[in-house]
This record gives structure tokens, C-alpha cells and sequence, in this order.
């Protein structure tokens, strides 16, 4: 008689939840981390705007090409894990992007988006059909947004250097 008083308890403990009137939600899944795409870049820098192309073939492997402004159109900063390359009319260097400021944006960029797929000590918020990817990389505390539906990037932000940088015509492939 316990083991049937027992059962009945447990099942009538199992079945509150239902009879309080709220629907249980599913914990929302976040998007996919994009490896493969390409998309157009609007970059702020201070009082520095940037346009350029980014195409990422894989996670820390991408090549930017830089359009304007005119003095730094055809710059091109290619990234293969930790090492980086920049071409810029026949000169080829291997510098460090913090000391260059018209390129330091690039490797804030693979930080941020390496810190996201890494999930290591990032916030995550969905709100408005984007998610908020909050961190910190070597250059200071970021702000990732991601599209809730579609897992396309649409800004990254670093307050610390007055960056915002635009995702636009974003195509994975």
C-alpha cells in the first residue's frame, strides 16, 4: 500500500508542472558558428571607415581584400591560424596587426570569431531574433550579433577601439 501511495505522489508531483497553465519552453538552440562564407565588411575604426571583402574558407584561415578607402584599395590580409600575411602593391610583410591601424581590425575579427566557436567565457543572449555573443579577446571586450534564423554574423563591435564592423551580403558556403 506505501509503494502504491508512493507512485501515486510521484506521478501527481510529474504532472504540476503541466496543470499550472505554462508551457514548458524548449531551451532555444543557438545558430550554427558559420565556417565557410564570405560577405562584405563596413568597418569603423574611430574616425577611420574601411569597405572590404572577407572570404573564410575555414575557422582562422580567411583573406580580406580591402576597397576603400582609395590609399589602402587592393590591401590584402590573409590569415592561415596564427600567422598572417598582408600584400599591399608587390610588398609582401608578415607584421603584427596591432601596430599597423588600418589592418588591426582584421585580427580582431579571428579573435572574436574564434572565441565564439571556442564558447569559452562567453555570454549568450537571445533577444529581438539575434543572439549576442559577449567577450573578451586581446583587444578588449567584444560584441558578437548573430542572426537567430539565418546564423549569419551582422556586427562586431570592440568599444574599447571604437570598432563596429558590418556584416553585409553574408552567403555561406
Amino acid at each position: 500500500m506505501r509503494r502504491f501511495f508512493a507512485i501515486f505522489a510521484l506521478l501527481g508531483l510529474l504532472c504540476l508542472p503541466a496543470c499550472s497553465g505554462e508551457a514548458v519552453k524548449p531551451k532555444e538552440e543557438e545558430p550554427k558558428v558559420p565556417l565557410t562564407f564570405e560577405t562584405d565588411l563596413r568597418v569603423s575604426v574611430k574616425t577611420l571607415q574601411i569597405t572590404a571583402h572577407y572570404r573564410q574558407e575555414m575557422l582562422g584561415h580567411g583573406t580580406i581584400t580591402v576597397t576603400q578607402p582609395e590609399s589602402i584599395n587592393g590591401l590584402v590580409i590573409r590569415f592561415e591560424g596564427s600567422k598572417c600575411q598582408i600584400q599591399f602593391k608587390g610588398l609582401t610583410l608578415s607584421p603584427d596587426l596591432s601596430k599597423i591601424p588600418e589592418s588591426a581590425f582584421a585580427g580582431v575579427l579571428m579573435d572574436a570569431l574564434s572565441k565564439q566557436l571556442e564558447g569559452v567565457e562567453i555570454q549568450r543572449e537571445k533577444q529581438d531574433g539575434k543572439w549576442r555573443f559577449t567577450g573578451n579577446a586581446a583587444a578588449g571586450d567584444f560584441v558578437l550579433v548573430q542572426d537567430a534564423e539565418s546564423g549569419n554574423y551582422e556586427s562586431l563591435t570592440v568599444p574599447a577601439l571604437e570598432l563596429t564592423i558590418l556584416f553585409q551580403n553574408f552567403t555561406q558556403f
